[in-house]
């Protein structure tokens, strides 16, 4: 607010129960359950949920400036070998979680233990549903950041699924999808306060080559893919 900007409305903070009331005709309260609109009329007092906010207050977009470790090349290269593998084998989805070293200062991986659901048909295998265990027993000065996982050989986006898994996880979700091509393609999101903001790949990675020949043999084994729904 400048030094010439004046809200003629009154706008109080309700910080106690016995916060006192005013005598404005018009002034708002900002509780812990809302905005009020509060009235002195010649006939009553009231306090009712406001239907806007005050006229004289500016307007604010939500906005993110993403600071986010950056996710190495080898590392984001690894990640595509493994869903590739997921997908090839097994037409299944993979989880990748991501966690900043503030010792170490670097990003470091975890392939959490996750049960792929996939549906098979003539036509192959098709992914279903990921569940995984979020492990307990990291070191404390490894930070969780965000997260990566697969659509297979569907298209990289935040599905419905996905926005029910992610409501309350705060950080970077990053999506790999379309791994029948040698370049998969990426779809990057932060999610901030309920918030979703799309990103680009250079803004969590430092880019990406071609994938390994080769996943880790130890992030394979976390993962268990199981046929159908139950």
């Amino acid at each position: 607010m400048t030094e010439t900007t004046k809200i003629t409305t009154p706008v109080l903070l309700k910080r106690e129960a016995t916060t006192p009331w005013d005598d404005a005709p018009l002034f708002y309260v900002l509780a812990g359950d809302g905005l009020f609109a509060c009235r002195n009329n010649e006939f009553f007092e009231s306090c009712a949920p406001a239907r806007s906010w005050p006229s004289e207050l500016a307007g604010q977009e939500p906005f993110l400036v993403p600071s986010f470790p950056e996710l190495a090349r080898r590392d984001l290269e690894r990640m595509v070998a493994f869903f590739g593998e997921l997908a090839d084998e097994h037409g299944a989805e993979g989880m990748v979680l991501l966690y900043w070293d503030r010792v170490r200062r670097r990003v470091r991986l975890v392939v959490p233990p996750q049960v792929a659901r996939v549906g098979r048909g003539l036509d192959g295998s098709w992914p279903l549903s990921l569940r995984y265990e979020t492990p307990t027993n990291l070191p404390s000065h490894w930070v969780p950041y965000g997260d990566a996982h697969s659509h297979a050989y569907q298209d990289a986006y935040c599905s419905g699924q996905d926005l029910d898994d992610e409501a309350y996880s705060t950080g970077v979700h990053l999506v790999v999808g379309r791994l029948h091509r040698e370049t998969p393609q990426f779809h990057v999101e932060a999610l901030v306060d309920g918030t979703r903001f799309e990103l680009d790949l250079i803004d969590v990675a430092e880019g990406f080559e071609a994938r390994r020949p080769r996943a880790p043999r130890r992030w394979l084994d976390q993962v268990t893919v199981k046929e159908g729904w139950q």
